[in-house]
């Protein structure tokens, strides 16, 4: 009984987090020995502000999104943020991460993030990737990991007036700038189970 007290003292004091997917996948430990544990005991992922661009042989994504430490202890969280990389789609030639270096492998960047007791933080994230056939993907399935939905996910998606444009999420309402057409898609208590994808013509 006394170990298991001053384990878990030790556990509110320093939670460490390791998360897996776009943004966060969760999978949580606070020794080797500890058991898996659901991400929203601890860290909710509450909203996600994206915004896709497409071009004839690139597509440009921004993503801002937003964490909030739920614990009154220090939470390390290490995020691996996947690319939807295949034969059309290869790795992304440009990648910006605000405020925060990142690691690398062949298809997902990561990267470490510090939040003190009860903080809220949101990280910025934009990539260029080119194509080769007339689509583009955005990662959203992983977001099933969290065990429960994104209270606000808004997307702008942003194609030239000429094409003719699919995307598989049904857009709010639509602006036209410029010669663009940019297509609004907002959700709340969004849980989706698969990616968007927008193909053009």
């Amino acid at each position: 009984m006394k170990r298991a007290r001053s384990h878990f003292l030790a556990l509110s004091l320093f939670i460490l987090i390791l998360t897996r997917g776009i943004p966060v996948l969760g999978q949580a430990t606070g020794s080797s020995s500890a058991k898996r544990l659901p991400a929203p005991r601890w860290i909710d992922f509450y909203q996600e502000r994206i915004t896709i661009t497409c071009q004839e042989r690139e597509v440009e994504i921004e993503g801002i999104y937003y964490f909030r430490n739920l614990t009154g202890g220090t939470i390390i969280m290490t995020i691996q943020y996947p690319f939807p990389v295949d034969a059309h789609h290869p790795f992304p030639h440009e990648i910006e991460v605000d405020n925060y270096s990142f690691r690398k492998d062949s298809s997902s960047i990561y990267l470490d993030m510090s939040m003190n007791p009860r903080e809220e933080k949101s990280i910025r994230i934009r990539y260029r990737q080119l194509h080769d056939n007339k689509s583009a993907k955005y990662i959203l399935s992983s977001t099933q990991h969290w065990d429960y939905p994104i209270q606000q996910a808004d997307f702008a998606v942003s194609v030239p007036q000429a094409w003719k444009t699919g995307i598989s999420l049904e857009p709010g309402r639509k602006d036209v700038k410029e010669g663009r057409v940019i297509y609004y898609i907002s959700r709340r208590n969004f849980s989706p189970k698969e990616d968007l994808l927008i193909t053009w013509q």
